[in-house]
């Protein structure tokens, strides 16, 4: 039963994490933002008439193409970013228990860790993943329900 149980939680836990992945693509993308960013600003224009040997005239095209595309790569992790967390409001939502709700609400919407979120709520850790634990059984009844 136990068994059971860890993989239904699962499943609830997938759809949950949806916010972290979300929030993790944008971080990933706003590093890589920096990273090409940086290398344009260091790039400089030669006005020779000379070709200089072994230098790729369009590597400063290159470099603007790929900043670019990163950026709209960047606001679309947003806008996904924005739709998960409200998916994930509106299904925290369905439960009736207030504490289940807050502890969700820190876990994966504010991607709180379990000490931050005991320190807020004033439960201990191991509460925490009782709370956790229940809450995340309940909204997978609920889904359940809503499927059929």
């Amino acid at each position: 039963m136990e068994q059971k149980k860890q993989k239904v939680t699962a499943e609830v836990k997938h759809m949950l994490r949806a916010v972290k992945y979300a929030n993790d693509n944008i971080n990933r993308l706003s590093n890589l933002v920096k990273v090409i960013r940086s290398r344009a600003e260091k790039m400089t224009t030669s006005y020779n008439d000379v070709p200089s040997g072994g230098h790729n005239p369009d590597s400063r095209a290159d470099t603007i193409a790929k900043l670019v595309d990163t950026e709209r790569k960047q606001e679309e992790a947003i806008r996904e970013w924005c739709a998960a967390i409200n998916k994930v409001q509106v299904i925290i939502s369905w439960l009736d228990d207030y504490d289940d709700r807050a502890v969700l609400e820190h876990r994966y919407i504010n991607c709180e860790d379990w000490i931050t979120i005991s320190f807020h709520l004033n439960f201990s850790v191991q509460h925490l993943y009782y709370i956790h634990g229940r809450a995340l059984y309940r909204l997978y009844l609920l889904l359940k329900d809503k499927r059929k």
